[in-house]
C-alpha cells in the first residue's frame, strides 16, 4: 500500500536527517580537533572550523606516534592490523574449504545437517 502523505514524508526525512547529524557531528568535531594545536585545544573551546596544524599533526602521528605516551606510530599499528586480518582470513578460508570438500565428497552421519541443506530422499 502506497500512501501519498507529503507531511509524513517531510517529518520522516527531518527525523532521519537529524539522526544522521547526531551521529556525524562528533566525528566531524574529532576530525576538526585533530587539525588544531594542543595548546589551542587545552583552552577549552570547541573548534568548529579546521585549524592550521593538520598536516603537522598527521605526519607526527603517522611517523613517530605519541612518544611521551608510549604509543607506536600509526603506520606500524596499521601494518600489524593488516597482518592479523590476512592471517585470520587465510585461516578461515582454509577451514571453510576443507569443510566444504568433506561435506561434498565424503559420506558421514548428519552430513546434510552440517551442510545446511536438506534433501528430499
Amino acid at each position: 500500500m502506497v500512501e501519498n502523505r507529503p507531511w509524513a514524508n517531510l517529518i520522516a526525512h527531518i527525523v532521519l536527517l537529524s539522526g544522521v547529524a547526531l551521529v556525524a557531528f562528533p566525528v566531524y568535531v574529532a576530525i576538526v580537533a585533530s587539525t588544531h594545536s594542543l595548546s589551542g585545544l587545552l583552552q577549552g573551546t570547541l573548534p568548529l572550523l579546521p585549524g592550521g596544524h593538520g598536516i603537522e599533526n598527521y605526519t607526527r602521528m603517522w611517523q613517530s606516534g605519541v612518544s611521551n605516551a608510549g604509543a607506536p606510530p600509526a603506520a606500524q599499528m596499521l601494518w600489524n592490523s593488516f597482518i592479523m586480518a590476512m592471517a585470520i582470513t587465510v585461516g578461515k578460508l582454509s577451514i571453510s574449504l576443507l569443510s566444504a570438500f568433506a561435506i561434498v565428497y565424503f559420506r558421514f552421519r548428519f552430513r546434510m545437517f552440517f551442510s545446511g541443506s536438506f534433501s528430499s530422499r
